[in-house]
């Protein structure tokens, strides 16, 4: 069961890498190079675990992520995606034809449509668990230092 949660960061990892509009957000102008180059270049802004300091340092937005399980069922056990988004408070407001709100209400509307919204039914499966991922709510609202966010938290069946 715990190898299992390697393997959902590793596709979660994957997915945002794989969204333009995360890597747009993310890297703004660093958007040119080669997939290599920004691979290594989105590893500075997203960070497969959920602790921020130090990490957190720029005038920057910042993806954290970690596995979980959240219950244990006869057969089937219920996985947990947490993902929290942090932007500092200086970032400038970006015009991001199709969405609205603030950089980290933006980036928590491209998170979830690339994980719920663009995989198909079949894709969620191969990544993630035998059902689709659900968000469950409330999206919660982040503080920290000079920086804010969203946490959002995804819910998968798979087999034990």
């Amino acid at each position: 069961m715990i190898k299992e949660l390697g393997t959902y960061k590793t596709n979660l990892l994957s997915i945002l890498r794989q969204s333009a509009p995360i890597r747009s957000v993310l890297l703004g102008d660093k958007y040119s190079g080669g997939a290599e180059e920004t691979d290594s270049a989105l590893e500075e802004y997203i960070r497969p675990f959920l602790y921020a300091e130090p990490s957190v340092t720029g005038i920057h937005s910042y993806i954290f992520y970690d596995t979980g399980i959240a219950a244990i069922q006869s057969n089937t056990k219920i996985m947990k995606l947490v993902i929290r988004i942090l932007t500092h408070r200086d970032c400038p407001q970006r015009d991001i034809s199709g969405y609205e709100g603030t950089e980290a209400d933006m980036l928590a509307a491209m998170v979830e449509e690339a994980l719920c919204k663009n995989l198909s039914a079949r894709e969620s499966m191969a990544s993630f668990g035998i059902g689709r991922l659900e968000l469950i709510p409330p999206v919660e609202i982040l503080s920290y230092r000079d920086y804010y966010g969203k946490e959002l938290v995804f819910h998968v069946p798979d087999f034990l």
